[in-house]
């Protein structure tokens, strides 16, 4: 059912189709601004700036081959179903060209407004559309012949302007708070960076030594412990669901893997994953559980802060890499961290410090999910009509 005043158009009623260009190895690198796939995957909208890659071409080629403002990219192929047809709306009048596993389609009759369009090609119904719609075993994709026969539901030239207009707000106040989230997280760095070298001290520590240690020896010393978690399956957690979180070796989601109804720890501990990465964590206290490919540590407070120590780690993980065939099991970090203590009040100043960046850092990232989350549910009513504006 379409909205009163709107019309359900097809693709390729609104869009002129053109598959990419492709050229020889040699070209690459230099030349005119060039759109991959990956371009269009991370951006819904695209200026010059924002694509690294160049290609020579000739003036024949680049005529044939452009991409001006408006144009819509499609991405024709990808390894994953929910990757194929992403699109990206062009919004520059820098001239710039296309690769082979990219469409262009360049609007045909004056009934699509850009900024309207990178936002409605995403909506979940579009997309379920194209997803449906595309082809292969391995790798999927569409071509222009199942592109065009897409739908999409459009309101008159005015309101698409105006939603676009309100969803562009919601962007903007997005853009804000992760540049926020990035300056905040620069300057934890360069605080860590300062406190745990120990260039910049508080005052009254100044002239107290720090001892220095390896993890190992620290750990023989009965100063902390280190060990790994037990094997939770997926199969488990369906078999004994609730509430208490299991963490493994993803850095993302603070590097939670789901839900239990039983729990290993309701303690402060450090956690940290051994495979892909070695990233730390600060758990405070709560129930919890660790799995065979995270790592935990559990620390004597009467002469280590977790909230240091994790920091420490952190920073000290920072300057090395690990991944899946490097491994951070805790025999590999015993040897290769060497940590400072403090005496205990300055590890707890300086762990405040940490701490309060972090609460910091957690309430920008909370904000950026909120206005994510608002801004879905708005889209969702604005782009289907169920919400209407005034023009």
């Amino acid at each position: 059912m379409v909205p009163e005043g709107w019309e359900r158009q097809s693709l390729g009623d609104l869009l002129e189709f053109k598959n990419g260009f492709n050229t020889e190895k040699a070209n690459y690198g230099h030349g005119t601004p060039f759109i991959n796939v990956s371009e269009v995957l991370k951006h819904e909208s695209l200026t010059a700036d924002l694509i690294p890659g160049q290609v020579s071409v000739t003036g024949k080629e680049l005529s044939a081959n452009s991409v001006v403002h408006g144009d819509i990219l499609f991405n024709r192929t990808s390894e994953t179903t929910d990757e194929v047809g992403f699109t990206a709306v062009y919004l520059d009048t820098v001239p710039v060209i296309f690769g082979g596993f990219v469409i262009r389609g360049r609007p045909t009759n004056g009934s699509l407004h850009p900024e309207f369009t990178k936002y409605a090609l995403r909506q979940p119904s579009v997309r379920s559309e194209i997803i449906r719609r595309s082809q292969g075993a391995v790798r999927s994709n569409i071509g222009q012949g199942e592109l065009s026969k897409v739908e999409v539901a459009l309101p008159p030239l005015p309101e698409q302007r105006k939603i676009a207009d309100i969803l562009s707000t919601w962007d903007a106040a997005i853009e804000k708070t992760e540049a926020l989230l990035a300056t905040a997280k620069a300057q934890k760095r360069a605080l860590m960076q300062s406190l745990l070298t120990g260039k910049r001290r508080f005052p009254e520590f100044e002239s107290q030594p720090w001892k220095d240690v390896r993890l190992g020896e620290a750990e023989e010393n009965g100063w902390l412990k280190l060990n790994r978690g037990k094997v939770i399956s997926k199969k488990d957690i369906a078999a004994f669901p609730g509430e208490y979180p299991i963490y493994s070796s993803s850095v993302v989601g603070k590097g939670e893997f789901g839900r239990y109804a039983e729990h290993m720890f309701d303690e402060e501990l450090i956690t940290w994953s051994v495979d892909g990465g070695g990233h730390f964590f600060h758990r405070k206290r709560h129930k919890f559980s660790v799995t065979n490919v995270c790592g935990w540590m559990r620390v004597d407070t009467n002469i280590i802060n977790y909230a240091f120590m994790a920091a420490q780690l952190q920073f000290l993980h920072q300057r090395l890499q690990f991944d899946y065939q490097s491994k951070a099991h805790p025999s590999v970090i015993r040897n290769i961290y060497d940590i400072v203590v403090p005496s205990l009040p300055e590890q707890q100043a300086i762990g405040r410090v940490a701490a309060d960046c972090d609460n910091e850092i957690q309430t920008l990232e909370n904000d950026i999910t909120r206005l994510r989350t608002e801004k879905k549910a708005l889209m969702q009513q604005l782009l289907t009509g169920k919400r209407r504006v005034s023009v």
